[in-house]
């Protein structure tokens, strides 16, 4: 059978590359175009050290997550409504590209009690249902329209739950791909603001499944994208902000702290690459202050102008500003 994209054959070193999730140079076959003999992105291929790494990522997978790219084979999705079709696509890549990373690791503390690190895989699919009632989905469907939305649903693995009715799921993805937490959090489905009264409404999947032992592991939300996208980070506090940013200015990367305290320098650092801050009105100095000690780091400030006003903007963030400029 002839493929249209096969992996590159052997050719002496110079070609095999550096594995983009290892790092090991020479490690790494590309797939090409057998039409054109031209590569597909630099980070589409499989890591020759398959027990060690095990990386591959194939030319079907990159053409699912990049839909409005050329020489994609067809999806069925026939039968499905709107959101089930985004569901379906979430619930193929979510199985995909979070693989054998994601299975439970379990460590022995000094106490000898057993730690949770991550969740699983089924732990996150058992979420992705139930888009008719998640407030923030029906939220952003009306604003930024259903298929929109459905691309951040499946791009940001988002899922609801039903701790309180209509709650939203943000899981947090590292870029090795563990699911390292999941985070729940109610929101107003006509305002698209967080719901505080009377209580914050925010809480942690490994909370509610009785985890005493889990061991939440530094990331930020969306970081699983740097797998297979070497834009630059743009980095907002809210998850919420991190989607409506990603729609509207989709040549970032676009990542979210979840608190203004989360923004951890040696972290980011690891991602090695140009970072660009976009702080809550009121946070400029704190995250500025951090930036000084980032990579390639720069501060926007865009909502600067606001603190003229006070307190009257206090907490103003990015995604305020694009919903209120469309």
């Amino acid at each position: 059978m002839n493929y249209q994209f096969t992996l590159e054959k052997y050719a002496g070193k110079n070609s095999r590359y550096t594995c983009p999730n290892c790092n090991k140079a020479h490690k790494f076959t590309r797939y090409i175009n057998t039409q054109t003999g031209q590569h597909l992105a630099d980070h589409v291929g499989r890591c020759d050290r398959e027990v060690k790494c095990g990386y591959h990522y194939k030319p079907k997978q990159y053409f699912e997550d990049n839909p409005t790219t050329t020489c994609h084979a067809e999806l069925d999705y026939s039968g499905h409504n709107d959101f089930n079709r985004s569901l379906c696509l979430l619930r193929n890549s979510a199985s995909r590209d979070i693989s054998t990373h994601n299975a439970r690791l379990r460590i022995k503390s000094a106490m000898t009690k057993e730690i949770d690190i991550g969740h699983t895989i089924q732990e996150l699919r058992t979420t992705l249902t139930d888009y008719d009632s998640n407030h923030l989905v029906q939220f952003l469907a009306g604003k930024l329209g259903v298929q929109a939305t459905q691309k951040l649903i499946t791009k940001y693995r988002i899922g609801t739950h039903h701790k309180w009715r209509g709650s939203t799921v943000f899981w947090y993805i590292n870029a090795q791909g563990t699911i390292t937490a999941g985070k729940i959090m109610l929101y107003d489905s006509h305002t698209g603001k967080r719901i505080k009264t009377p209580q914050p409404y925010i809480s942690w999947m490994h909370s509610v499944q009785g985890k005493e032992h889990f061991d939440k592991q530094p990331c930020l939300f969306g970081e699983h994208l740097l797998q297979s996208n070497l834009a630059t980070i743009g980095i907002v506090e809210s998850e919420k902000t991190a989607l409506l940013a990603a729609h509207h200015y989709p040549q970032y990367v676009w990542l979210a702290t979840g608190g203004i305290s989360n923004l951890k320098v040696e972290h980011i650092n690891k991602f090695n690459r140009k970072v660009v801050l976009y702080p809550d009105v009121g946070a400029e100095q704190a995250w500025g202050a951090q930036a000084k000690f980032i990579r390639h780091c720069s501060v926007n400030k865009m909502l600067d102008h606001l603190n003229y006003y006070g307190d009257k903007y206090n907490g103003f963030d990015l995604g305020d500003y694009l919903l209120q400029t469309g």
